[in-house]
């Protein structure tokens, strides 16, 4: 029991969502235990007045109708169905095959484009053109993630898979794999 509640512990800590799932739980415990304190009577001796029952019997409603809108969609949520293995072959990142290369065109469209403008602002220094390009390439990678509705490090494992795949870039040939060395700037 001991190592439960250690448990359950670390996990408020650690998950904000089920802090205020516990803060939900604990208000509603304290309502329908309000509730019959006011039904039962002071002490549970003495027979309460009607006005103490009516209170009482509402506060209890209170406290049960929010627990239940808390587990109605748990109640009423459609079983999972279990994926067959014909359906995750190709699979991966929960994306097919199509689905990727169509996110890694989408990544790799303004590809020369970038190293274009990186190449006029930072003539002669390769580290820094790489660099600019890679600010660049950020900044595209949340637009590709917002479009596909994909996570943002799932954009840049597409990425990577085309690159080491050798996938063609918007060119028609497959991007570098290659970084340039770390040279700061110099004036």
């Amino acid at each position: 029991m001991h190592n439960r509640i250690g448990y359950l512990k670390k996990m408020k800590r650690t998950y904000p969502l089920l802090k205020s799932l516990s803060w939900v739980c604990t208000r509603v415990a304290e309502w329908i235990r309000l509730g019959a304190i006011w039904i039962a009577g002071p002490g549970g001796s003495q027979r309460p007045g009607r006005p103490d029952r009516i209170v009482g019997a509402c506060c209890t409603l209170i406290g049960l109708s929010i627990l239940l809108a808390l587990i109605w969609p748990i109640i009423t949520a459609d079983a999972i169905q279990p994926i067959s293995m014909e359906e995750t072959v190709g699979l991966s990142h929960g994306k097919t095959l199509a689905q990727r290369r169509q996110v890694f065109r989408s990544m790799v469209a303004p590809w020369r484009q970038d190293e274009k403008t990186a190449r006029r602002m930072f003539a002669g220094q390769p580290w820094s053109i790489g660099d600019h390009r890679a600010n660049l390439e950020r900044r595209h990678a949340r637009q590709v993630a917002r479009k596909y509705r994909i996570p943002l490090q799932v954009v840049y494992l597409i990425l990577d898979e085309g690159i080491r795949n050798h996938w063609p870039g918007p060119d028609g040939h497959p991007l570098p794999a290659i970084t340039p060395p770390l040279c700061p700037r110099q004036k």
